[in-house]
């Protein structure tokens, strides 16, 4: 037996009992210090722990020996049962009590058992015990039972001989660090148990700054190639952005870095407000329900949590506490809301970057499919939160134009040269400095205005758009003239067979068709107009605007 590995964790187990059995006899050193598993089955030799009497104890020995009872009298029988599976507060308690023990046996008595405790070892294996912790403590870490090193590690997740949770953290590095030497497969534990320790406790730091500065966890947890937000977030976007005319190999990275420039600082603004950009794309704590230290003998109801808490481990793992559960963004329900927003936003990268680019197709982008309400009950002024995404964009666009300056360090003496022969021009002459003085120059960032964003014009070209900017008169006019006859069939209803005889007419399959007219349709009014299911038909909710067009331009 390897000691506590191989299990199903304890917060989830739990159909021993555990006895206490005692010699009648009074005297201390006439009574048997054990305890034995007594299961529906018969214990197996792990699950008991055997003990010879003690007899004619130092008066230290017997001391110690007090104690240990002392601490077993905290422990009921039967054990209590809560939501979680079998109660480890006991455990806890007897932890705070033998915080501060130190032993020096000279013996070794081992022990081998799945979810070790105090309760569960006999005099000699706690003297055992808690001499190795010592030495733990004290910066030497020898080789011992496996168990004995969950034992201790089952009390540092406790917070059990930590000043802090830093301290705490340390500490289980430490061990795992240290005693890994001897049993590699601590480390399929405490990659899992370090994390916990992390979510259940308060740090100033984040959990990627912290992996960022230990070797130990950069092996196990890859930060590096972590998914960014444009990951994350790109695939649940209603507006397919990659099929746009205006995406390439040169605006994929500005599509990329702008959208997570943007996200970054929105996330950063709504965290002042006690919330995240996900709450905005997934309904609240709707995850998976989470236990931490699953396959440890851990009690949360003798840990002090706030009412309410979240901690980020990445862009993609997010874990809350709230009315004394756990959740996890594991298999979270996702807002149709959030596809919009996340597509809005796609859309106005797009419409700022074309006119930065002078694109020859205009980009129009409105609201009007993201249920502002939704917004509104997260973000109580949901207007500043589409300022801040142009603000962001503009920012960006601001960043990436500043060019970096490199002096070459071979030069710089003609370099002062040139500036005390300037020096002295100017102060020849006052006038050229004055007019150097109130000489304009123009700034580097200085952006023409017409690239920022007004969202009063924005409101009034949605409201009223004028002719020559009317997206669905724009789509005709980039149509050629097969497309804009295939169109017009189906619009006046026009049977499969008389579409397919069309494309025989062209030489061009009904699929190359479709992608062509929708190719178009999604650089001018921003999304698919047509599919090829059951035949070539057009989407409901785009007839009308087409046969406003289509039909106007054939009178």
């Amino acid at each position: 037996m390897t000691g506590d590995s191989g299990n199903l964790g304890r917060n989830g187990s739990g159909n021993i009992v555990l006895n206490q059995m005692k010699n009648k006899n009074d005297s201390l050193y006439r009574q048997d210090f054990a305890e034995v598993y007594i299961a529906e089955s018969v214990p197996t030799k792990q699950e008991r722990s055997l003990s010879e009497p003690i007899q004619n104890r130092m008066a230290d020995e017997e001391e110690k020996y007090r104690l240990f009872l002392e601490m077993r009298q905290i422990y009921k029988y039967p054990r209590s049962i809560n939501s979680y599976g079998q109660d480890a507060s006991y455990f806890y308690k007897q932890a705070k009590m033998m915080e501060d023990f130190e032993d020096d046996y000279s013996g070794n008595a081992e022990y081998s058992g799945y979810f070790t405790e105090y309760q569960a070892l006999n005099y000699e294996q706690l003297r055992t015990y808690f001499t190795w912790r010592t030495n733990v403590r004290r910066g030497i870490v020898k080789k011992t039972s496996f168990s004995y090193v969950f034992l201790y590690i089952y009390e540092l997740i406790h917070n059990v001989g930590v000043k802090d949770s830093r301290d705490g953290f340390e500490k289980l590095l430490s061990i795992w660090r240290e005693y890994g030497k001897y049993e590699q497969k601590l480390s399929k534990y405490m990659v899992d148990w370090v994390r916990d320790y992390y979510i259940t406790n308060s740090f100033d730091i984040s959990f990627q700054e912290l992996v960022q500065q230990d070797e130990l966890l950069q092996q196990y947890y890859n930060f590096s190639s972590e998914e960014s937000y444009f990951d994350l977030y790109a695939p649940l976007s209603n507006y397919k952005f990659k099929k746009s005319a205006f995406y390439s190999a040169e605006t994929e990275k500005i599509f990329r870095d702008c959208f997570n420039f943007i996200i970054q600082n929105l996330d950063e603004w709504l965290n002042k407000n006690g919330v995240y950009f996900d709450d905005l794309i997934y309904y609240g704590y709707k995850g998976c329900a989470w236990l931490p230290f699953q396959r440890a003998v851990y009690t949360m109801q003798a840990m002090q949590f706030p009412e309410k808490k979240s901690v980020r481990i990445s862009n993609a793992e997010i874990y809350w506490y709230e009315n004394g559960r756990w959740t996890s963004s594991k298999n979270r329900i996702r807002r149709k809301n959030g596809c919009y927003i996340i597509g809005y936003i796609f859309r106005r990268i797009e419409q700022f970057y074309r006119k930065a680019f002078r694109f020859k197709y205009k980009l129009n982008v409105d609201k009007s499919k993201i249920d502002l309400s939704q917004i509104e009950d997260i973000i109580s002024n949901f207007e500043e939160f589409f300022i801040k995404i142009d603000a962001a964009i503009f920012e960006f666009y601001k960043d990436s134009q500043k060019k970096s300056v490199t002096v070459n360090l071979d030069h710089l003496e003609k370099i002062r040269e040139n500036a005390l022969m300037i020096q002295g021009k100017l102060l020849a002459d006052p006038e050229e400095v004055e007019d150097a003085q109130t000489q304009k120059i123009p700034l580097a960032e200085q952006i023409p205005l017409e690239m920022e964003f007004d969202h009063k014009k924005e409101k009034n070209k949605i409201e009223a758009p004028p002719v020559d900017t009317d997206p669905w008169q724009i789509l005709v006019s980039v149509l050629d003239e097969t497309e804009r006859e295939a169109l017009r069939m189906m619009i006046s209803g026009a049977s499969q067979q008389e579409l397919y005889t069309l494309s025989q007419k062209h030489f061009i399959m009904l699929e190359v068709l479709v992608d062509g007219i929708n190719e178009k349709a999604m650089q001018t009014v921003e999304d698919n107009i047509l599919e090829l299911k059951d035949g070539m038909t057009v989407f409901e909710e785009y007839k009308y605007e087409l046969e406003r067009v289509i039909l106007h331009e054939t009178e």
